[in-house]
Formats: C-alpha cells, sequence, structure tokens
C-alpha cells in the first residue's frame, strides 16, 4: 500500500474499508488500535514516535481536494504526553505538490502538548515557529478556520474558538531592535472567547488569579490579576502582502471596552485605544511602541 507518509514500524489491529472508483483509491476509513508506531508525517519534520494510537480516521480524495476527518482519536507518544480523545476535520486543496487553500475544526486542543508536538507535525514553518516563541498552554475548545494561499504564506484566514486556561510566554524586545520597542506581553490563566482574521476581530476576556507581563514597560514585568474582564476589537490593514512574507507588517488598531480589574494594590475600570505608527522604526512616530 503506498501510503502519503513513511511507516517505519508499528504493531496492533487495523480494520479499514476501502472506496474505488474507476480503479482509484478515492476514500478510506479505518479503526486503529496501535502501539509501538514510528511514522514520519512528511519530508521536512521529525519522526513522531507513539506508544499508543486509537480511533478512527477517514480520508477522502474528490478531484484536488482531500479531506481528513478522525473521530475519538487519542494517542500516547514516547515522551509520555498523552493527547485526549476528540474529533478533528481538515480539508485542504492540493496545488503544485503543496497544500493550499482549507478549512478545519477541532473539538478540542491541548495547546502545550501542540507546542511540543510542533517540530513532528506538518504544520508549516510560520506556526512552529510561533508555538516556539509562545510556549502556549491551555485547552482550545469548538475551533473552526479557513486560510487562502498556501499554508506557510497564507493570503487571508479566519478564526473562532474558545480557550481555557490560556498562558503565552512574554519575549524580551530584541537586542538589535530599536530603543523605543517593548517586548511582546504576555498573559496567564485567562479565558478567552474570540473571532479573528486577517483582517481583524474580537474577544471577550475573563481572568482570575492570573496575571499579564510587558517587559521593557515597567521594572516588574508581571502584574498579577485576581480579577479581569474586557472587550477587545481590532483591526488589521495590510500592505498587499501574505501575512509572515518580509516587509508585511501591517497597521493595526487595538480597542479595550468595559474592562474591569482589580488585585492587591489597585482595582478599577478601563477604556483604551493603541495604534501603530506611521513612521518607520526608530523615528518620532515609528510603528512600535505606537
Amino acid at each position: 500500500v503506498d501510503l502519503p507518509f513513511e511507516l517505519r514500524e508499528g504493531d496492533g489491529g487495523l480494520r479499514v474499508w476501502a472506496d474505488v472508483r474507476d480503479g482509484r483509491l478515492v476514500g478510506a476509513t479505518a479503526d486503529l488500535a496501535l502501539r509501538a508506531v514510528d511514522v514520519r508525517l512528511a519530508s521536512d519534520v521529525e519522526p513522531l514516535v507513539l506508544e499508543q494510537l486509537r480511533g478512527r480516521i477517514s480520508g477522502e480524495r474528490d478531484g484536488e481536494t482531500y479531506t481528513v476527518t478522525a473521530s475519538e482519536l487519542a494517542f500516547r507518544t514516547g515522551d509520555g504526553l498523552d493527547w485526549p480523545a476528540g474529533d478533528w476535520r481538515v480539508r485542504w486543496h492540493a496545488q503544485a505538490g503543496g497544500v493550499d487553500d482549507g478549512e478545519f475544526s477541532a473539538e478540542r486542543l491541548d495547546l502545550a502538548i501542540l507546542a511540543q508536538l510542533a517540530g513532528r507535525l506538518p504544520l508549516g514553518a510560520a506556526l512552529r515557529r510561533e508555538l516556539a516563541e509562545l510556549h502556549p498552554q491551555g485547552q482550545v475548545q469548538a475551533l473552526q478556520g479557513r486560510w487562502q494561499g498556501p499554508v506557510d504564506a497564507p493570503t487571508g484566514y479566519r478564526l473562532q474558538g474558545s480557550v481555557r486556561g490560556l498562558h503565552l510566554a512574554a519575549q524580551p524586545r530584541p537586542e538589535d531592535a530599536a530603543e523605543r520597542w517593548v517586548g511582546r506581553p504576555g498573559i496567564a490563566q485567562a479565558d478567552i472567547q474570540f473571532t479573528a482574521s486577517d483582517s481583524g476581530g474580537e474577544a471577550t476576556l475573563r481572568m482570575r488569579d492570573g496575571a499579564l507581563e510587558f517587559p521593557g514597560v515597567f521594572d516588574e514585568a508581571a502584574i498579577p490579576l485576581d480579577h479581569l474582564e474586557a472587550r477587545l476589537t481590532w483591526a488589521v490593514q495590510r500592505k498587499g502582502r501574505a501575512i509572515g512574507e518580509p516587509g508585511a507588517a501591517p497597521d493595526i488598531q487595538l480597542q479595550v471596552r468595559d474592562a474591569r480589574f482589580a488585585n492587591a494594590d489597585a482595582e478599577g475600570t478601563l477604556h483604551a485605544g493603541w495604534r501603530t505608527g506611521d513612521a518607520p522604526a526608530g523615528g518620532a512616530g515609528s510603528r512600535l511602541p505606537g
């Protein structure tokens, strides 16, 4: 059997239903109960070793459109990471040997495990880089998304879902950055419901016993918070380049509404607005800090 990935080793039970049309395999469904699986999912990723793998996987091909669906799929890696059983679905269009235009949905995702497995999954270089920098934690629920263009450099996207217990690492100001730049903020123990796209989005934020971190802004970068609620809206104006492409830094506007916060030192309400500056970095009115 010709598989779309490199299977080095595996042991266990497998039951397969296959759909054949005009002598070509156009779809298949497999029930899996496997152990000691060693697989490489793409030529540019590291091997993935699974101690256990169970669930159902279905695949379909309609011309150049591919769909993969997983039901109650769970696994344990050789590193002892447990991915909880859940459902997900991915559909994409194949273009010149690559992945182009697609959509996906997932019942739930564990961000910490996803980040640790990023180097072994065909996620695209840009997403792998983001996961490595953010060190995310949290449980994503009811996630739906779609993208246009190549998966590594999409020209557009849309996401919606919710995250519980979100942690994103702050990042200090780069050593070669202009003096007026500050680091990327971080967040801990937040629950967020969001809708986002390449042109903007909105989110509802709630936090209990969490923290916000602003490297380069305050002497003590992390601000603990007993309570925080806020509504966020933002707009993104791009400059005709693909997302993630050099020179594609967009103009961004952010509005914070109905924010209420409290910690051991202060409590209050807040309305705020922020936007990127108009000039290149380093000059008066530079793009950052905005």
